[in-house]
């Protein structure tokens, strides 16, 4: 560096600032400042205090200046940088057709180790998001479908945790602007990212009513019935499953029918559903999903393909309820996977009559009553074996995690008991109600749910469902271990 170069510095900007209406004769001058962003560390300084002083008055070397200023913000000087991390809002304020790529490099930025240098890249940020939402959001997402791992991240999490702070005023904009990006970038989405990305949705006008619901359910079945034929043997495309159905579950009310999904599961799903992982032991991504398509059915009130829904939950049913032929009650050895079957009957229960020709003839009807008297049989000892394990307890006693899941499989029991009571009824019934298994752990854990529960178990009833609750959060799933029934005449796997 010599004195002379920052003298001509100070010169070229002073013959700028004097210029007036005669600055754009003075391009050449400009073009020395954007090149001193190239020279040591006090012509840099300076650079990036000049270019964004006259940028707007030199549009045909917008991009070469601007250019110059993205390179800066890479410099070794953190003085440097924060400079011109600054001085960016205010050319996108006078030309926001550079905001979408200034977004883009800011959002590079998010990663940086500095805690102050990165205030203020969040801080620009929010500021292109309030001149430009477009552009902004057209940016920062360019950078999540093109950036690497942890860029990645770093926008994602600026996304959720400072976009929604930003002003109202121009909110209709930035919620289109997020909306049309995070559709485009859905099927990029990771599981882990997938409740992200809903979270969005749910901020923007769509979380807001029933048709901003459907949009979003409509969006996330497009997701799902482009991987067709389904691969269950693929782990990641069954994870990816159940992230999207869980996120979207909520949605799904009256006036909002999951028959898409619904339909999906029993053309792709349940006619292959013994392949999935899991499925003998009664566990993993089978007895999930089969749980979660269970969900799926509570509120589907129509079908687009009700013979096909129908038959092939049937079906599968048939497939996992153990029957023998010459009717004689011989147990041993026979594997009850009641979990499954609850599934399977409730979804049955709750559907068959959107197929109305389904059981209308006596024969079939008659065949199925008889593997459901086989199967009930069964299912009687079953429940009085866990009624027996259960009644002498304290309510403290069956409190503790043992008793806590014998509590719950006599649960089941009774759940498939007043399922197929309905069956039995000419012609069959539906109006049995229950409360699926899974989703009333934390109940049974208060000591009126456990007086409730053992005064059933003397019946053989079922409680009427507690009233749920309508949040837009995501799905999350409760584990809990599988019950074992003891060996011999009763089934090894619940």
């Amino acid at each position: 560096m010599t004195g002379d170069s920052i003298e001509k510095l100070y010169k070229y900007y002073g013959i700028l600032a004097d210029a007036g209406d005669n600055i754009v004769k003075h391009e050449d001058l400009y073009s020395e400042i954007i090149q001193a962003a190239k020279g040591d560390q006090s012509e840099r300084r300076l650079a990036c205090q000049f270019i964004p002083r006259f940028f707007i008055h030199f549009p045909n070397l917008g991009e070469t200046a601007l250019n110059s200023l993205f390179d800066l913000c890479e410099d070794p000087e953190i003085s440097i940088r924060k400079q011109v991390i600054k001085e960016l809002p205010h050319i996108c304020k006078q030309c926001t057709m550079f905001t979408k790529k200034t977004s883009y490099i800011l959002s590079q930025l998010l990663q940086s180790k500095d805690l102050a240098e990165l205030s203020i890249v969040s801080r620009s940020l929010l500021s292109l998001f309030q001149i430009y939402p477009e552009g902004a959001v057209a940016g920062l997402f360019n950078q999540i479908r093109n950036g690497e791992d942890t860029v990645r991240d770093k926008c994602l999490s600026f996304l959720t945790n400072k976009v929604k702070s930003l002003p109202i005023a121009n909110l209709p904009k930035l919620e289109e602007a997020l909306i049309t990006e995070t559709k485009s970038t859905f099927d990029e989405a990771s599981p882990e990212e997938i409740p992200i990305f809903m979270d969005i949705l749910f901020w923007t006008k769509l979380g807001k009513d029933v048709t901003g619901h459907t949009v979003i359910i409509n969006m996330i079945a497009e997701q799902i019935e482009s991987e067709t034929p389904f691969n269950v043997h693929d782990d990641d495309l069954l994870e990816r499953l159940v992230t999207l159905c869980k996120s979207v579950k909520p949605l799904f009310k009256p006036l909002t029918s999951p028959d898409r999904y619904v339909t999906y599961f029993c053309k792709e799903v349940l006619p292959n559903f013994k392949s999935i992982s899991g499925y003998d032991e009664c566990s993993g991504y089978a007895l999930e999903l089969l749980q979660l398509f269970t969900e799926l059915t509570v509120y589907c009130n129509k079908l687009n393909e009700p013979v096909i829904v129908v038959e092939s939950i049937f079906n599968l049913l048939i497939e996992v309820m153990p029957y023998s032929e010459s009717g004689q009650d011989n147990f041993d050895d026979l594997k009850f996977h009641f979990s499954y079957i609850e599934c399977l009957l409730y979804s049955l229960h709750k559907l068959f009559k959107l197929h109305p020709s389904f059981l209308s003839d006596d024969v079939e009807l008659s065949k199925f009553r008889s593997r459901l008297q086989y199967f009930s049989r069964a299912l009687q000892g079953y429940i009085k074996t866990l009624h027996n394990a259960i009644k002498s307890e304290s309510l403290d006693a069956l409190k503790k995690p043992e008793n806590a899941i014998k509590t719950l499989a006599l649960k089941t029991t009774l759940n498939i008991n007043a399922l197929i009571k309905d069956f039995f009824y000419n012609p069959p019934s539906n109006k049995a109600t229950i409360q699926l298994s899974w989703l009333i752990p934390k109940a049974c854990q208060n000591e009126k749910a456990i007086v409730r529960l053992k005064r059933m178990c003397n019946s053989l009833g079922v409680e009427i469902p507690a009233k749920r609750s309508n949040t837009l959060k995501p799905y999350r799933p409760i584990q809990r271990p599988l019950y074992q029934p003891p060996n011999g005449k009763y089934s090894k796997t619940f």
